[in-house]
């Protein structure tokens, strides 16, 4: 067998071990890969600058800080280090420390679709699964 046939089988059983973690954990699921994706890509055009994020992972209790993009080219349907994807994803929150305008961000993509957001005391949280 190949490297490719190989790596494309790896990535076939992450992906059905992935479903299965989600069926198994949550009951309801409200974003999609394209979701997360429009969701970045609209932060990524509002204001052209960086925003602190937390985010957790559906397999595992830890939470990982990132940023996301300033410029709306570069983000891209798998944000991830392979074969990890949107997905994955089981909540995203903007953080309010060193973000001034938070909440301006907050009410340009509720203006651009309606995202699962919840108010923390550390941010507003999209959430991906319940």
């Amino acid at each position: 067998m190949n490297k490719h046939k190989i790596r494309k089988t790896k990535l076939d059983q992450s992906f059905v071990k992935l479903e299965a973690t989600i069926k198994r954990k949550f009951s309801v699921s409200f974003m999609s890969n394209t979701k997360w994706f429009k969701l970045l890509t609209y932060c990524a055009s509002f204001e052209e600058k960086k925003y602190r994020i937390q985010f957790k992972l559906v397999h595992d209790d830890k939470v990982r800080i990132s940023y996301t993009e300033s410029n709306e080219d570069f983000v891209e349907h798998n944000w991830f280090i392979e074969p990890w994807i949107y997905k994955e994803i089981e909540w995203l929150e903007f953080s309010f420390e060193d973000n001034n305008t938070l909440d301006e961000l907050i009410n340009y993509l509720q203006s651009k679709a309606q995202f699962p957001l919840e108010k923390t005391e550390t941010g507003y949280r999209i959430v991906g699964y319940i």
